[in-house]
This record gives structure tokens, C-alpha cells and sequence, in this order.
């Protein structure tokens, strides 16, 4: 019986040091990360974008993942196309906006056992150009017109017959 009590005794001393962990310090390690999270590179998860569009990318980061899985990204709106997410990149084409009134979507992101995230897309909304025309001097047979366009960045032709 005493030779059970002194081994019970030293199977429990060898358990408690074979099952704790320590870090380079020597310290015990009590709380290890295993929950997993996504991440991404913008600010309050909103990318903003003028009515021209064009092609997105964004950085995002898995923490804790799983090798070889990677984010699926998805939406209903019809004016985002080609969603792809490698590598910590994901990238998406936001269509031109035609319209007079700014619109917004919503993309999903999701990964196993991490619930779902959204990414706000907002594109402006499309400005028309308008031209202020001022006739500044006229005759019988002529006349000298200043045209003057809402925004002197675009090209513009004027004809006038």
C-alpha cells in the first residue's frame, strides 16, 4: 500500500510540470489565443469611393486561422463585380455611378467559425457638369459668349452655330 501511495504521489508531481507551459522568461503561460478573427485596413470598416469606381483593394489579416482557408466575400449589389480574397488582399471592381443620387452596399465577409462581418461601400454620386454661358458683347451679326463650367477639370468642347 505505501508503495501505491509514493507512486500516485509521483505520477501527480510529473503530470503537473509535464502539462504547464512556460515562455522564454521562465513565466507560466495561462491564456493562449485560439479564437479567430478577421481584421481589415480601414477605418470603422467603410470604404468610400467617388462615382468613377474602379478597382478596390483592401489588407485584411486572420488571426488564429485555418491553413489554406481563406475569407469569402459577397454582395447583392449588382455594381460590385469581381470579389476575389487571396492572401490578405481582397479585391473588388465598383461599377460607375450614372446616377444623381450617391448609393451604398454592404459586403459580407465571412470565415469558419467567425461570425459575420460587413464592409460599408459608398459611392458618390454622379456630378453633372453645367456651364454658365454670359454673352458679353453682341452685334447685328456677332456675338462674344464667356462659358464658364462647373468644374474646370473636365474637358469640354463648346460649339455654338
Amino acid at each position: 500500500m505505501r508503495f501505491f501511495k509514493l507512486f500516485a504521489a509521483l505520477a501527480i508531481a510529473v503530470c503537473s510540470v509535464a502539462f504547464t507551459a512556460c515562455n522564454e522568461n521562465g513565466e507560466e503561460v495561462n491564456n493562449v489565443e485560439t479564437t479567430t478573427s478577421i481584421t481589415f485596413d480601414l477605418e470603422n470598416n467603410v470604404v468610400e469611393l467617388d462615382s468613377e469606381g474602379g478597382e478596390v483593394n483592401i489588407t485584411y489579416i486572420i488571426n488564429n486561422g485555418i491553413n489554406g482557408i481563406d475569407i469569402v466575400a459577397s454582395t447583392e449589389a449588382e455594381w460590385i463585380s469581381d470579389i476575389v480574397a487571396n492572401e490578405g488582399t481582397l479585391t473588388f471592381t465598383a461599377a460607375k455611378n450614372k446616377d444623381n443620387e450617391a448609393r451604398e452596399t454592404r459586403l459580407r465577409i465571412a470565415y469558419p467559425n467567425v461570425e459575420s462581418q460587413y464592409i460599408l461601400i459608398k459611392q458618390s454620386k454622379f456630378d453633372a457638369i453645367t456651364f454658365t454661358l454670359e454673352v458679353t458683347s453682341s452685334t447685328s451679326t456677332s456675338c462674344t459668349t464667356l462659358i464658364t463650367p462647373s468644374n474646370e477639370e473636365y474637358a469640354y468642347i463648346a460649339y455654338m452655330a
